[in-house]
């Protein structure tokens, strides 16, 4: 619930869980609040995810945790699909580059 919010109801109610990437989108939220080097392979994977949502917070988190080793990768999903990855792609950059 911590990282899911109310759509996280199902984990804890026995409901249906939602969409499979969403407990990736979730992992990759927890990495803006909780962080150890560790995980800069799982957020490399995660730029590169099948579902949008999951590659906007690993974008984000990218630019929490000032991840320049991935800026060629953010520059690329400048030109994703979603709108939204182009927008949080295009917020790290500026951020890396500040």
């Amino acid at each position: 619930m911590a990282l899911g919010g109310p759509p996280a109801d199902w984990v804890s109610n026995g409901g249906e869980a939602g969409p499979d990437y969403w407990l990736r989108v979730w992992a990759a939220r927890g990495l803006l609040y909780a962080w150890h080097g560790s995980a800069r392979g799982a957020v490399r994977s995660a730029l590169e995810d099948e579902a949008w949502r999951v590659r906007e917070m690993a974008v984000r988190v990218v630019a929490e945790r000032g991840l320049r080793e991935e800026r060629a990768t953010v520059e690329a999903m400048c030109h994703d699909d979603s709108a939204r990855v182009r927008s949080a792609a295009t917020h790290t950059l500026s951020r890396l580059d500040g």
